[in-house]
């Protein structure tokens, strides 16, 4: 295993409904790389999401964060995971007994001594970050399901993660919003150095962040990986017809 990494993935097996979905995946991810997950619906890309984030274990292969298999870590590995790591579902996922801002402060209640005042200002200061100033006291029932989206991607970066685990984080947006989510992952990863491995079916984002896709397609076989440019190139027709005939770059010019 490579040990610069902060996720491998190796010889990993997926799986649904009783159903061998893919075989053998492998990759990795260094500080400052894009990994986005793209294919037709079905494909596996959220049941992939599920073993990377801890949800299921593999039938086969492994999953490592920071050097650690999280499935067999003792306590004190998970929780110091779970300060590293960053996680949006595709839902939000958000606690609905909880106001926004409770919901962006409990990750920090839960593996910080920070003051209560210092994790306030942290939630809004983040909440402000993704055009949802107004909503700290406000629960997630009054949130539009685009603005619920945002607020979960919030609180996936209250901890400063190094490793963000994002499924869909554009979807369901307004173009406005769409780039404004895009431009902050753009500006993690290249200024913060922050990992990121996302599930979209965005082709512009994939366009602008992508250092690596990964396409899941269940009906075609093989689950191709690496710069978008040579999938374009190289790739299978349902590859290319996913990213409905788009050329390479070199291409463009």
């Amino acid at each position: 295993m490579d040990e610069a990494a902060l996720l491998e993935v190796g010889a990993l097996d997926i799986a649904a409904g009783g159903r061998l979905l893919h075989r053998g995946l492998a990759f990795s991810l260094r500080r400052g790389e894009v990994l986005v997950v793209v294919g037709p619906s079905g494909g596996g890309k959220s049941t992939l999401m599920r073993h990377l984030v801890g949800l299921e274990r593999p039938a086969a292969g492994q999953v490592r964060m920071f050097g650690h298999d999280p499935h067999a870590a003792d306590p004190r590995v998970r929780a110091e995971i779970g300060r590293r790591l960053g996680v949006m579902f595709q839902t939000g996922a958000l606690w609905s007994s909880m106001s926004i801002g409770e919901n962006l402060m409990f990750p920090m209640r839960l593996h910080t001594r920070w003051p209560e005042a210092e994790r306030r200002d942290r939630a809004r200061f983040l909440l402000a970050l993704v055009g949802l100033s107004e909503t700290f006291d406000r629960p997630p029932a009054e949130l539009s399901g685009g603005m619920r989206k945002r607020a979960a991607l919030a609180r996936a970066l209250v901890l400063d993660p190094s490793l963000l685990l994002l499924d869909e984080p554009g979807s369901g947006l307004d173009p406005p919003n769409a780039e404004r989510v895009r431009s902050l992952l753009m500006r993690l990863s290249r200024d913060l150095r922050t990992a990121i491995v996302m599930v979209s079916h965005d082709v512009d984002s994939a366009r602008a962040l992508a250092d690596t896709v990964l396409f899941l397609d269940d009906q075609s076989g093989g689950a191709p990986i690496g710069p978008l440019d040579r999938l374009l190139h190289e790739g299978p027709p349902a590859l290319r017809a996913f990213f409905g005939g788009m050329r390479p770059a070199r291409e463009q010019a």
